[in-house]
């Protein structure tokens, strides 16, 4: 029921080199991929950090590896599971949130990516219908949420959910470009531990509107 940004990309190892100077885990040259081999909590730092440089609020309150996300800020922040997964169904009712055409005109996965072993540059795919680029694979994204597989089995948590309040892994979406088609739908999950590296891990952005 509230209104929010998203970015239209998932975030760029160019981005990500504006606010955080040092990712010794990506290969050279590749700025206009997203960034990878982030962690859930550099994916909150960077949100702080590109929030402060716009005069906004930050969204989190990072303490090691706690974090509380104070939701009542204007800041830059991930997406909650809900949010990401509202965005990447984009109005339609089609488990891959396009109606026409194929997922590899969207969506850079296994079945398209060949031998590659580190993402795509962004905007080679075409955009959902809501003007948002690789929401399917490229790289799996981090959203907000723990992971609990009977959260939206609670009546309670059907408007506007936040996730469950505390858990050991966080939920990441979308799949990634060595994933299969079936893992890349608008509806499957994944999850890590917040410390986890992968190459084929990174993040999206929001703002509340």
């Amino acid at each position: 029921t509230r209104d929010y940004y998203v970015s239209e990309t998932e975030i760029t190892q160019r981005q990500y080199k504006w606010q955080i100077t040092l990712n010794t885990f990506v290969p050279k040259d590749v700025d206009d991929s997203p960034a990878n081999n982030i962690t859930f909590i550099d994916a909150c730092q960077y949100c702080n950090l590109l929030s402060k440089e716009a005069g906004l609020d930050t969204c989190y309150i990072i303490k090691g590896s706690e974090i509380t996300w104070i939701d009542s800020s204007n800041g830059y922040r991930l997406l909650t599971d809900a949010e990401w997964e509202y965005a990447a169904k984009a109005g339609t009712n089609s488990l891959w949130g396009f109606n026409t055409g194929t997922l590899k005109q969207y969506a850079w996965t296994a079945s398209n990516a060949g031998v590659a072993t580190f993402p795509f540059i962004v905007k080679q795919k075409d955009p959902n219908p809501w003007g948002l680029y690789d929401m399917l694979g490229n790289v799996e994204e981090w959203v907000w949420d723990y992971y609990d597989w009977d959260y939206y089995s609670n009546p309670d948590n059907s408007i506007d959910p936040k996730g469950p309040k505390s858990g050991v892994n966080r939920i990441s979406r979308g799949g990634s470009f060595e994933t299969s088609d079936d893992y890349c739908k608008t509806t499957t999950k994944n999850n890590f531990n917040q410390t986890q590296r992968k190459y084929s891990l990174g993040f999206r952005i929001a703002r509340t509107k």
